[in-house]
Protein backbone atom coordinates (compact mmCIF):
# COMPACT_ATOMS: atom_id res chain seq x y z
CA UNK A 1 0.00 0.00 0.00
CA UNK A 2 2.81 2.39 0.91
CA UNK A 3 4.58 1.71 -2.40
CA UNK A 4 1.40 2.41 -4.37
CA UNK A 5 0.92 5.76 -2.63
CA UNK A 6 4.59 6.74 -2.98
CA UNK A 7 4.68 5.96 -6.72
CA UNK A 8 1.50 7.96 -7.24
CA UNK A 9 2.84 10.94 -5.28
CA UNK A 10 6.09 10.94 -7.27
CA UNK A 11 4.18 10.89 -10.56
CA UNK A 12 1.96 13.78 -9.45
CA UNK A 13 4.97 15.79 -8.23
CA UNK A 14 6.87 15.35 -11.51
CA UNK A 15 3.74 16.28 -13.46
CA UNK A 16 3.31 19.49 -11.46
CA UNK A 17 6.97 20.52 -11.56
CA UNK A 18 7.53 19.82 -15.27
CA UNK A 19 4.45 21.60 -16.51
CA UNK A 20 4.60 24.68 -18.78
CA UNK A 21 2.66 27.75 -17.78
CA UNK A 22 -0.47 28.86 -19.62
CA UNK A 23 1.31 31.33 -21.92
CA UNK A 24 3.96 28.81 -22.93
CA UNK A 25 1.40 26.09 -23.59
CA UNK A 26 -0.76 28.50 -25.61
CA UNK A 27 2.25 29.08 -27.88
CA UNK A 28 2.61 25.33 -28.32
CA UNK A 29 -1.06 24.94 -29.23
CA UNK A 30 -0.74 27.59 -31.96
CA UNK A 31 1.87 25.56 -33.84
CA UNK A 32 0.71 23.85 -37.01
CA UNK A 33 0.18 20.10 -36.80
CA UNK A 34 0.60 17.60 -39.65
CA UNK A 35 -2.48 17.22 -41.85
CA UNK A 36 -2.80 13.51 -41.01
CA UNK A 37 -3.15 14.21 -37.28
CA UNK A 38 -6.96 14.20 -37.31
CA UNK A 39 -7.33 12.67 -33.83
CA UNK A 40 -5.57 15.38 -31.82
CA UNK A 41 -8.58 15.71 -29.51
CA UNK A 42 -8.00 12.14 -28.32
CA UNK A 43 -4.36 12.70 -27.39
CA UNK A 44 -5.08 13.76 -23.76
CA UNK A 45 -7.10 10.55 -23.27
CA UNK A 46 -4.27 8.54 -24.83
CA UNK A 47 -1.78 10.02 -22.38
CA UNK A 48 -4.08 9.40 -19.40
CA UNK A 49 -4.21 5.73 -20.40
CA UNK A 50 -0.42 5.64 -20.87
CA UNK A 51 0.21 7.15 -17.43
CA UNK A 52 -2.22 4.70 -15.84
CA UNK A 53 -0.36 1.80 -17.47
CA UNK A 54 2.95 3.35 -16.41
CA UNK A 55 1.79 3.54 -12.79
CA UNK A 56 0.58 -0.06 -12.78
CA UNK A 57 3.78 -1.24 -14.45
CA UNK A 58 5.99 0.47 -11.87
CA UNK A 59 3.92 -0.97 -9.01
CA UNK A 60 4.03 -4.51 -10.42
CA UNK A 61 7.78 -4.23 -11.03
CA UNK A 62 8.33 -3.14 -7.42
CA UNK A 63 6.17 -5.92 -5.99
CA UNK A 64 8.01 -8.50 -8.13
CA UNK A 65 11.57 -7.29 -7.54
CA UNK A 66 11.77 -4.84 -4.63
CA UNK A 67 14.51 -3.21 -6.68
CA UNK A 68 15.27 0.47 -6.15
CA UNK A 69 17.34 0.37 -9.31
CA UNK A 70 14.25 -0.40 -11.39
CA UNK A 71 12.35 2.38 -9.62
CA UNK A 72 15.11 4.82 -10.57
CA UNK A 73 14.74 3.60 -14.13
CA UNK A 74 11.01 4.29 -14.03
CA UNK A 75 11.68 7.73 -12.55
CA UNK A 76 14.11 8.63 -15.35
CA UNK A 77 11.56 7.49 -17.93
CA UNK A 78 8.88 9.59 -16.25
CA UNK A 79 11.16 12.65 -16.27
CA UNK A 80 11.92 12.18 -19.97
CA UNK A 81 8.26 11.75 -20.88
CA UNK A 82 7.02 14.67 -18.81
CA UNK A 83 9.82 17.00 -19.95
CA UNK A 84 8.81 16.61 -23.61
CA UNK A 85 6.15 19.34 -23.68
CA UNK A 86 7.81 21.35 -20.91
CA UNK A 87 11.13 21.53 -22.77
CA UNK A 88 9.52 22.49 -26.07
CA UNK A 89 7.45 25.24 -24.45
CA UNK A 90 10.20 26.72 -22.28
CA UNK A 91 12.90 26.65 -24.96
CA UNK A 92 10.49 27.17 -27.89
CA UNK A 93 12.49 24.69 -29.93
CA UNK A 94 10.76 21.72 -31.48
CA UNK A 95 14.14 20.07 -32.03
CA UNK A 96 14.46 19.66 -28.26
CA UNK A 97 11.16 17.79 -28.20
CA UNK A 98 12.28 15.49 -30.99
CA UNK A 99 15.49 14.68 -29.11
CA UNK A 100 13.86 14.05 -25.73
CA UNK A 101 11.09 12.00 -27.37
CA UNK A 102 13.64 9.72 -28.99
CA UNK A 103 15.64 9.48 -25.76
CA UNK A 104 12.51 8.56 -23.83
CA UNK A 105 11.61 5.78 -26.25
CA UNK A 106 15.12 4.31 -26.16
CA UNK A 107 15.12 4.44 -22.36
CA UNK A 108 11.70 2.78 -22.31
CA UNK A 109 12.96 -0.09 -24.47
CA UNK A 110 15.97 -0.59 -22.18
CA UNK A 111 13.74 -0.49 -19.10
CA UNK A 112 11.35 -3.04 -20.60
CA UNK A 113 14.28 -5.41 -21.21
CA UNK A 114 15.37 -5.09 -17.57
CA UNK A 115 11.85 -5.52 -16.18
CA UNK A 116 11.12 -8.59 -18.30
CA UNK A 117 13.01 -10.93 -16.00
CA UNK A 118 10.91 -9.82 -13.02
CA UNK A 119 7.36 -9.30 -14.31
CA UNK A 120 5.87 -9.99 -17.73
CA UNK A 121 2.74 -8.02 -16.85
CA UNK A 122 4.85 -4.94 -16.04
CA UNK A 123 6.50 -5.16 -19.46
CA UNK A 124 3.14 -5.48 -21.21
CA UNK A 125 1.94 -2.32 -19.47
CA UNK A 126 4.89 -0.42 -20.95
CA UNK A 127 3.86 -1.35 -24.49
CA UNK A 128 1.28 1.49 -24.88
CA UNK A 129 4.03 4.03 -24.25
CA UNK A 130 6.49 2.25 -26.54
CA UNK A 131 3.90 2.25 -29.33
CA UNK A 132 2.78 5.85 -28.90
CA UNK A 133 6.14 7.52 -28.25
CA UNK A 134 7.42 7.16 -31.86
CA UNK A 135 4.16 8.71 -33.10
CA UNK A 136 4.64 11.76 -30.86
CA UNK A 137 8.27 12.10 -31.94
CA UNK A 138 7.27 11.88 -35.61
CA UNK A 139 4.62 14.58 -35.11
CA UNK A 140 7.17 16.89 -33.48
CA UNK A 141 9.70 16.29 -36.25
CA UNK A 142 7.12 17.05 -38.94
CA UNK A 143 6.00 20.19 -37.07
CA UNK A 144 9.62 21.32 -37.01
CA UNK A 145 10.02 20.79 -40.75
CA UNK A 146 6.73 22.58 -41.44
CA UNK A 147 7.77 25.63 -39.40
CA UNK A 148 11.12 25.69 -41.17
CA UNK A 149 9.52 25.60 -44.62
CA UNK A 150 7.09 28.42 -43.76
CA UNK A 151 9.88 30.73 -42.62
CA UNK A 152 12.02 29.98 -45.67
CA UNK A 153 9.03 30.65 -47.94
CA UNK A 154 8.39 33.98 -46.18
CA UNK A 155 12.05 34.93 -46.55
CA UNK A 156 11.97 34.25 -50.29
CA UNK A 157 8.78 36.25 -50.74
CA UNK A 158 10.42 39.14 -48.93
CA UNK A 159 13.46 38.95 -51.22
CA UNK A 160 15.86 37.63 -48.61
CA UNK A 161 18.10 34.65 -49.46
CA UNK A 162 17.51 32.11 -46.66
CA UNK A 163 20.36 30.23 -45.07
CA UNK A 164 20.29 26.60 -44.05
CA UNK A 165 17.42 25.73 -41.79
CA UNK A 166 19.00 22.51 -40.54
CA UNK A 167 22.74 22.15 -40.50
CA UNK A 168 23.54 18.46 -39.97
CA UNK A 169 27.31 19.03 -40.18
CA UNK A 170 27.22 21.28 -37.12
CA UNK A 171 25.15 18.99 -34.94
CA UNK A 172 21.75 20.59 -35.51
CA UNK A 173 22.92 24.18 -35.17
CA UNK A 174 20.84 26.54 -37.28
CA UNK A 175 22.17 29.43 -39.30
CA UNK A 176 20.27 32.74 -39.35
CA UNK A 177 17.72 32.67 -42.14
CA UNK A 178 17.57 36.39 -42.85
CA UNK A 179 20.60 38.21 -44.12
CA UNK A 180 19.05 41.42 -45.47
CA UNK A 181 17.39 44.38 -43.78
CA UNK A 182 13.90 43.62 -45.07
CA UNK A 183 12.25 41.06 -42.83
CA UNK A 184 8.90 39.34 -43.23
CA UNK A 185 6.42 40.51 -40.64
CA UNK A 186 5.13 38.49 -37.73
CA UNK A 187 7.35 35.40 -38.18
CA UNK A 188 9.17 35.52 -34.86
CA UNK A 189 7.39 32.53 -33.31
CA UNK A 190 7.91 30.28 -36.32
CA UNK A 191 11.57 31.33 -36.51
CA UNK A 192 12.18 30.63 -32.82
CA UNK A 193 10.73 27.11 -33.03
CA UNK A 194 13.88 25.81 -34.65
CA UNK A 195 16.47 28.62 -34.52
CA UNK A 196 16.36 29.01 -30.76
CA UNK A 197 15.95 31.98 -28.40
CA UNK A 198 19.30 33.63 -29.23
CA UNK A 199 18.51 33.80 -32.94
CA UNK A 200 15.00 34.92 -32.09
CA UNK A 201 16.35 37.85 -30.08
CA UNK A 202 18.57 38.81 -32.99
CA UNK A 203 15.56 38.60 -35.27
CA UNK A 204 13.57 40.84 -32.92
CA UNK A 205 16.39 43.40 -32.81
CA UNK A 206 16.60 43.50 -36.61
CA UNK A 207 12.86 43.99 -36.84
CA UNK A 208 13.04 46.87 -34.38
CA UNK A 209 15.83 48.46 -36.41
CA UNK A 210 13.79 48.10 -39.57
CA UNK A 211 10.73 49.70 -37.98
CA UNK A 212 12.82 52.63 -36.70
CA UNK A 213 14.26 53.17 -40.16
CA UNK A 214 10.78 53.17 -41.66
CA UNK A 215 9.61 55.67 -39.05
CA UNK A 216 12.55 57.99 -39.82
CA UNK A 217 11.73 57.93 -43.54
CA UNK A 218 8.02 58.65 -43.04
CA UNK A 219 6.98 62.32 -43.44
CA UNK A 220 6.52 64.24 -40.21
Amino acid sequence: MAAAVLILLVMVAVGVLLNPNREQFAWFLRLRRPAWLTFEGLIPLIWIAIYACFYASALLAWNASWSWGLMVGYLVLLLLVQSYTWLICTSRRLANGTAVGLAGWLWGVALAVLVQSHSTAAVLLLIPFLLWSPVGTLVTWQMQRSSCRRVIRSARLAGNPPGLCWNRRRHQRSRPLFTGNTLPLNKLEAYSTFAGPHAARRYRALRGQQHRQQSDRSPG
